[in-house]
């Protein structure tokens, strides 16, 4: 079996959708590193240039 963790999805208590941090077609994370994911969700900024 596949872990589906990090893949997405509606939020429906928020009515909010969660891109998919696996794929490059949502967020455009699919290539990052975790550390990278994680540098970008404490600082903001990541040497790639997303905010």
């Amino acid at each position: 079996m596949t872990s589906k963790a990090f893949e997405g999805g509606l939020i429906p208590i928020q009515n909010w959708y969660a891109p998919s941090l696996t794929s490059n077609k949502e967020a455009r994370l699919g290539d990052w590193s975790i550390d990278e994911i994680v540098g970008l969700l404490h600082a903001g900024v990541s040497h790639r240039g997303a905010v």
